[in-house]
């Protein structure tokens, strides 16, 4: 409200006035007069529009404007950027009056990367959290963490850190205490991080020493992700990181690994186990076969033992590893722990070759033995492929097959097997003398002439004769012997026989190429031209011509093909200026289908050889192969009768034969017993003319087949009725004859009427009587008159035969005209047989009967039938053979003839039989000749003792005179005729019996032996003279006690008798033995005990021989050689030891065998020495050292450290007296002292000891 005065003038009146003006408050503020948003950098900003933003929520609905100055008229546009630090006001305009304005600061918060290290060290777990970083304003609200420079969103703070990253911090800044955006810095401070792992000790571990082991490093028990700045303890004693095994003995030890930080700590234990060293294996030298491809499994070494191939021990062998011959080495081992080494050898012999050996002949008069087989030293011969036992060298030969096998250490080879044959001497046999032609140009092999029976082992001599060659330059005749005798062949000792060659030198002939030839070959056949030369024809010319190489026609293509044979004065024995030739026509055909040809039977003899080929059938390939027992070749011979099958194959592998064809054709041969000849019965035969008969036909069947047909006509068994008449043809059998015995002949007569052809005559009409059903041979009634080869017909007839099934009437006619045998031509005949066919009636077997007959007689018994009998029954019983009863033996007989339904015309359901009894008497029997030698006696002999299957009821007649008992007297030398007679109703019969009675011998004269057991003499070695000597234990001659003179002998009294000719036996002598024998030897062997080292002799073996006796040592236990006693002994090896006694002057049957093994060279070391001059102990020798370390080196000390020696294998051993110059030449005082041994092989750990020095 406002006055307004003066209006009168007098300014005492005011007059009121009322003002109301119109206006809009400023704008309000929710956060205050201080616009402070934050920025993520400095180059960020805001603008208007921001600011106006801020406090529309505050100002809902009004349009705020912003203006630089308070009082600015002209507002500032909304993307206009606010500058820091400055003042804006902020209105309102909404369309009336202008509002106040509400003046704002802009003061933004800039926000920067928080600041930290950049470098960051935690502990394994820690997290984002974890991580250090400062804000930079006292607005800092929050710190961020990110993975990367730019990623979203931030980590969370229970990610877990890793090691090496880099992370990445921002800081929220705002005043309104707020952790979150939108106030966070842009720029973030990187942090690189390191984590620090846990210590790790690692993984417990363990370890197995030995005794002898280096010192280990314990860092090498460490896993590979073990930290290694840790401590090893054990039992609470700092190792320093080592494990010394000789400080500790055999045991099991733990030891602890410890690790440990700021942070962590871990540890692992350590289980060491430590073994000794065990003692290094004892191992021999050791051989195998290459074929029994021998492996390191295959050595004889004990469990546990490794082997190895090279002195460092590099590798262990696996136990399949195939050996080679070299040397070895064997560790032993316990769990870890290796011995040191043995050196030995392995040998691994080589198979040798079979050996050759050529089948051997000897003579039975050489008595070959093995040694005579002329086979190496190192060839074994054997009688049986299994090769189980060689033959000693002095044992017989045989006829047979031997094996013979190589041997190379334990190796043998495979056997080779030969023949050997013991020839029997035979009568020497030079042969046939002969006559010969010879040319002076030509050398001729003499045993081309020899004659087939001559022994081919005799020797020629005579000039121009070298070896079995014959040769002469100049013309006329010359005279070879051929002897033969036991010299150069196998003949009866003391016999020889020889044959004499007439040679007839000529001087060369004209030229002769003989006769022009021709022949058939196959293609591709390869022929020998030179077989085909005629027998005049010189043969040492030449053949030339398509397909012709060095005499051989090579058949390579069909055609016909000429060779021209040419014999001139270039060839052997050809006179100068002459020339000859032939021409060989030859076909040569192609291969055509196999063909073997037609089966084929007949009959050979025993021990007969056959040629095959001539039993194939014309149309065969003769080129192919017999098999079957008995042939050889194209050659059949059977040594045993009997039946034998033999195939003759034809295929492509034959002579012109098609590819992939083949035949074959089966032989059937009997083989015969040769037999006495035999030319069968005489024969009677009706021909007609101009009939060809063979004669075989009418052979009996007991005949030979193999005799010969003689007479007119005949020709080759063929008998050609040319002309009518009678004719005799002989059949005749002899020893010339196959299978015909030796000195036998036989023939048969053979009678043929030969006819010319006549009237048809068909004979006499019949009437016969038959049963229904019965079966009737028409022939039997044809008379004999009759033509025989017509033709029968009518109701029941069948060829010959007649059958009818019903009683009747029957009428068959027989007809004969000119197409039958013989026959005139136009001429015809017929006769009528009317046939009564009967029902059949009851069986009738007629009456029984009884008669005698003597043994071998024969009966037909149909003939003792009764008249109402039936006829068609049958007989049986002993000795029956369609009623034929023949009496073989003595006896009583019943025959039963019988009469059934089965039997012709018999009524069915009926039967009957008839008994026939017959007896048969023995024929006498004096039994066979006999002769008998006896030894004269005084005594008797029973006759009867001598019959031979004779009757006993004969009488002895000498002289014609019968004898009254049968008891003779042999008191007498001579010989004695007895007759035997026995007599019955069936005959007499005598026999001859000779009796001689002969001398006695003397018993042999002897001589009583010594001999040496070694010898193993047999009876047959003792001295004495007799013939067929007989050996006894006893002097009574027992049978039971009879000896082979094989028998090996033994000291005491033997007898001996012998045996003349006649068989009688001396009485005997007796001959004192006595055999001598030293007696094994014996040795202590208990007592040895060689080192290789110690290089004993044979005789340190001698020196434990525990028996008496000159002692000998040798390589076998049989024969060997002597072994000398100054030897040296060979690991392995056996020696044979025998006693020699001077006296009897033998040795030992039996050797002692001793095996020689030596043992491992066990270094002994001394505990002492004593350096007196007593020769015991006086240096410091310790044995073996040298041989087995010969690189040792050796320290020596006193008490107090000091050394006293030093030395090696080439020094003096210590004998108490210092070495080392510090010390002086004088003797060292009694005490202790220490040594220490280098043995300097590259394994074998140094020695430690003490020795104690005495005087």
């Amino acid at each position: 409200m406002y006055y307004v005065g003066n209006a009168d003038g007098n300014c005492t009146t005011r007059i009121e006035v009322t003002v109301n003006v119109d206006s809009s408050p400023a704008p309000v503020s929710g956060y205050g007069t201080t616009f402070s948003p934050a920025l993520g950098s400095p180059a960020d900003s805001y603008n208007v529009d921001d600011l106006i933003a801020t406090l529309q929520e505050d100002n809902p609905g009004d349009n705020l404007v912003v203006f630089a100055q308070q009082y600015a008229e002209t507002p500032l546009s909304g993307t206009t950027e606010l500058i820091a630090e400055n003042s804006y006001f902020v209105g309102i305009d909404n369309g009336g009056c202008p509002s106040a304005r509400l003046a704002m600061r802009y003061d933004p918060i800039v926000a920067a990367a928080p600041t930290g290290d950049a470098a960051q060290t935690f502990c394994a777990g820690a997290t984002v959290g974890d991580l250090e970083a400062q804000g930079t304003s006292e607005n800092t609200q929050a710190i961020r963490w990110y993975s990367t420079a730019t990623s979203n969103p931030n980590l969370d703070d229970t990610v877990e850190l890793v090691d090496g990253e880099t992370y990445y911090a921002t800081q929220i800044i705002n005043n309104v205490d707020s952790p979150l955006p939108p106030t966070e810095s842009e720029d973030r401070l990187e942090v690189t991080v390191t984590v620090i792992a846990p210590v790790n000790a690692g993984d417990d571990n363990s370890a197995a020493l030995c005794s002898n082991d280096a010192v280990l490093d314990l860092s090498t028990l460490l896993s590979t992700d073990a930290d290694t700045d840790g401590t090893f303890t054990l039992e609470g004693t700092n190792l320093n990181g080592q494990f010394d095994p000789a400080n500790y003995a055999a045991g099991t030890y733990t030891v602890t690994y410890a690790v440990e930080d700021d942070c962590t700590a871990d540890e692992a234990t350590f289980t060491i186990t430590l073994t000794d060293q065990p003692e290094a294996p004892i191992v021999a030298d050791q051989e195998f076969c290459e074929t029994e491809n021998p492996t390191v499994g295959d050595l004889v070494v004990d469990a546990g033992v490794l082997i190895y191939d090279n002195a460092s021990l590099t590798t262990a062998l696996d136990p399949s590893t195939a050996l080679v011959t070299g040397t070895y080495y064997a560790v032993a081992t316990s769990g870890p722990c290796s011995s040191v080494s043995t050196e030995f050898e392995v040998t691994v012999s080589e198979q040798p070759d079979a050996p050759v050996i050529a089948d051997q002949e000897f003579c039975e008069i050489d008595n070959a033995t093995v040694a005579d087989l002329g086979t190496a030293d190192e060839v074994e011969v054997y009688d049986d492929a299994s090769l189980t036992t060689a033959l000693d060298p002095t044992t017989a030969l045989t006829n047979g097959t031997y094996y013979a096998a190589a041997t190379n250490g334990s190796c043998i080879s495979d056997a080779t097997p030969f023949e050997v044959t013991i020839t029997p001497a035979v009568t020497p046999e030079a042969g046939d003398d002969m006559d010969i032609t010879s040319c002076t140009t030509e050398t001729i092999e003499l045993t081309d002439y020899l004659s087939d029976d001559a022994l081919l082992t005799g020797e020629f001599s005579g000039d121009g004769v070298t070896g079995t060659s014959f040769s002469v330059t100049t013309a006329g005749t010359y005279t070879v012997t051929y002897t033969v005798n036991t010299s150069n062949s196998c003949v009866t000792a003391g016999t020889s026989d020889s044959a004499t060659f007439t040679i007839t030198v000529n001087a060369p002939a004209d030229a002769n190429a003989g006769d022009d030839m021709a022949f058939d070959a196959c293609v591709n056949e390869s022929i020998d031209l030179s077989a085909y030369l005629s027998d005049d024809a010189i043969t040492s010319g030449e053949f030339t011509g398509d397909m012709v190489t060095d005499g051989m026609f090579m058949a390579t293509a069909a055609g016909t093909y000429t060779v021209t044979y040419t014999v001139d004065e270039n060839d052997s024995c050809v006179n100068a200026g002459t020339s000859d030739s032939a021409t060989f026509t030859i076909t040569v055909n192609t291969p055509a289908d196999a063909n073997a040809g037609d089966d084929m039977a007949f009959d050979v003899c025993t021990n007969e050889t056959i040629d095959l080929l001539s039993y194939l059938s014309a149309d065969a390939n003769d080129s192919g192969e017999f098999t079957g027992n008995g042939v050889t070749g194209t050659s059949f011979t059977a040594t045993t009768a009997g039946t034998y099958t033999v195939t003759y194959t034809v295929d492509d592998q034959d002579n012109c034969i098609t590819s992939g064809t083949s035949d074959s054709a089966t032989f059937t041969i009997t083989v015969n017993n040769p037999a006495d000849a035999n030319a069968g019965e005489d024969a009677e035969i009706t021909a007609c003319l101009n009939e060809n008969i063979d004669l075989d036909a009418y052979l009996s069947d007991d005949a030979s087949t193999s005799g010969e047909f003689t007479g007119d006509m005949v020709t080759d068994g063929m008998f050609m009725a040319t002309a009518a008449g009678t004719y005799t043809v002989t059949y005749t059998v002899d020893e010339n004859d196959t299978c015909v015995n030796a000195g036998t002949s036989d023939s048969a007569t053979f009678t043929i009427t030969v006819n010319t052809p006549a009237d048809a005559n068909a004979g006499e009409d019949a009437e016969i009587t038959a049963c229904v059903n019965e079966n009737i041979d028409l022939t039997e009634f044809i008379s004999a008159d009759a033509n025989d080869s017509g033709e029968f017909t009518g109701e029941g007839v069948s060829g010959t035969s007649f059958t009818a099934a019903t009683a009747g009437t029957y009428t068959v006619t027989y007809s004969v005209d000119d197409q039958d045998y013989c026959v005139t031509p136009g001429t015809s005949d017929t006769a009528t047989f009317t046939i009564n066919v009967n029902e059949p009636s009851e069986a009738e077997a007629g009456d029984d009967a009884a008669f005698t007959l003597c043994a071998g007689e024969s009966v037909d018994l149909f003939t003792y039938l009764s008249d109402d009998a039936i006829n068609s029954g049958e007989f049986t019983g002993e000795m029956v053979s369609n009623g034929m009863f023949t009496s073989t033996e003595d006896g009583t007989f019943t025959i039963t003839y019988t009469v059934n339904e089965d039997d012709t015309c018999v009524t069915a359901g009926t039967s009957d039989t008839a008994t026939f009894t017959i007896t048969v008497n023995a024929n006498a029997n004096a039994g066979a000749d006999a002769s008998e030698n006896v030894c004269v006696a005084d005594t008797t002999i029973d006759l009867d003792t001598f019959l031979i299957g004779a009757d006993d009821n004969g009488t002895f007649s000498m002289g014609g005179t019968d004898l009254t008992d049968t008891n003779f007297d042999i008191s007498t030398v001579g010989v004695y005729e007895f007759t035997y007679t026995v007599s019955n109703n069936c005959g007499t019969d005598s026999s001859s019996l000779t009796i001689t009675v002969n001398e006695i011998p003397n018993a042999p004269s002897v001589t009583d032996a010594v001999f040496c057991a070694i010898e193993g003499n047999t009876l047959a070695d003792l001295n004495i003279t007799g013939n067929n000597l007989t050996f006894y234990s006893t002097a009574d001659a027992d049978p039971a006690n009879m000896l082979d003179a094989t028998n090996t002998l033994a000291t005491g009294t033997y007898y001996a008798t012998q045996t003349n000719a006649a068989g009688c036996e001396s009485v005997t002598a007796a001959i004192n033995v006595t055999v001598n024998d030293p007696g094994t030897p014996t040795i202590a062997a208990s007592e040895f005990e060689i080192c290789e080292y110690d290089e004993r002799t044979v005789a340190y073996l001698t020196d434990g021989i525990t028996s008496g006796g000159d002692i000998t040592w040798y390589d076998a236990a049989e024969g060997g050689s002597a072994i000398s006693e100054s030897a040296l002994l060979v690991d392995g090896m056996t020696y044979y030891a025998s006693e020699y006694n001077s006296t009897t002057g033998c040795e030992s049957a039996v050797r002692l065998a001793y095996t020689v093994n030596f043992t491992d060279c066990t270094i002994r070391f001394q505990e002492g020495i004593s350096p007196n001059g007593d020769g015991l102990n006086d240096t410091f020798d310790i044995q073996y050292l040298e041989d087995e370390y010969p690189n040792y080196e050796i320290e020596i000390y006193n008490r107090w450290g000091n050394m006293v020696y030093k030395g090696n294998a080439s020094t003096p051993n210590w004998d108490g007296t210092p070495t080392e110059s510090s010390l002086g030449d004088d003797v060292l005082p009694v005490g202790v002292y220490f040594y220490v041994i280098e043995f300097n092989d590259g394994s074998t750990p140094a020695r430690q000891g003490k020795v104690y020095l005495s005087r």
